[in-house]
């Protein structure tokens, strides 16, 4: 069986210069330190309270009059 040696042969590689590599590098770095800067923290009042046990319990509202309030919230602006 004679193949042509061209059919086992794979294509060539593409060859990346140096500079292309680092452009990619920079945007992707820049690409997710810009994502990094979008995101946004939490912001939520949390209240609790101590039972006679000494476990302690934590809720994002007042349940009851036993919970006193442990965290306010910073002020946020809220656009809509």
């Amino acid at each position: 069986m004679n193949l042509p040696k061209k059919f086992f042969s794979f294509p060539p590689r593409p060859s990346r210069d140096r500079s292309a590599r680092w452009r990619a590098l920079v945007l992707s770095l820049l690409v997710m330190g810009l994502a990094a800067l979008q995101a946004t923290p939490a912001r939520a009042d949390v209240w609790g309270y101590v039972d006679a046990q000494g476990v302690t319990h934590f809720s994002a509202t007042q349940l009851d009059e036993r919970y006193g309030l442990f965290f306010r919230r910073r002020r946020s602006i809220h656009c809509r």
